[in-house]
């Protein structure tokens, strides 16, 4: 392991001793001292906090995993905020959905159908009002506070609805995150993203009791 972090290593080293200034003293100090600075992580006093995916199918009861998550939140008095979505219509073509902000439980039209699945033009018309509403769910959070997401998948992954949100998210790290995502988009959004040490929990067996542990961890 000690030879590969090494060997790993050797190109920043060069870089950084090609523009090293010796300004006397000891010159085998000094570059002691660098290889130190360069072992060195830059990240050590940022506060990690859980960050969960709730993985699913449509279908599968995502949504309703977070309503319950929600009511359990609620009973031990969790501090959450964020929005999850409930669809309109059929399952097999929802007619829209409806956003449902947290934890007041105000709800807003986030969007209609406006196109068949598999059209070239979007299917969906988004209500730029519940969008605003969302997006300041996420980026008025407080430190600490848990952020419940329902959900991020091929929208955010091309840039939109809550993608730019999300992101403030993922880069402040304050906060402990639960979002659901369906299992074809869960390598894009890590990777997309660079979350690293994810929670997965997977819908087909994931206990609430379980969930709300992971947020002491």
């Amino acid at each position: 392991m000690a030879t590969s972090l090494a060997f790993n290593s050797l190109p920043e080293y060069m870089g950084r001793i090609k523009s090293l200034e010796l300004r006397g003293g000891n010159p085998v100090v000094q570059i002691r001292n660098l290889v130190n600075d360069t072992l060195t992580p830059t990240n050590q006093s940022k506060i990690e906090c859980p960050f969960i995916l709730i993985v699913g199918e449509r279908g599968e009861g995502k949504t309703t995993f977070v309503q319950n998550l929600v009511k359990v939140f609620v009973e031990k008095k969790i501090d959450f905020t964020g929005f999850y979505a409930l669809g309109q219509g059929e399952m097999e073509l929802r007619t829209g959905y409806e956003l449902v902000l947290l934890p007041e439980k105000r709800i807003m039209q986030l969007s209609t159908r406006i196109a068949e699945c598999g059209t070239p033009q979007k299917s969906f018309d988004f209500n730029a009002d519940a969008i605003r509403e969302g997006e300041k769910k996420l980026l008025q959070a407080k430190e600490g506070e848990v952020i419940v997401i329902d959900e991020i998948g091929r929208m955010e992954l091309e840039g939109e609805v809550w993608a730019n949100a999300f992101s403030t998210v993922v880069e402040r790290g304050k906060n402990p995150v639960i979002v659901t995502v369906r299992r074809v988009n869960v390598e894009n959004v890590l990777q997309k993203w660079n979350i690293n040490n994810p929670i997965v929990v997977d819908i087909k067996d994931g206990k609430i009791d379980s969930v709300i542990n992971m947020l002491s961890v």
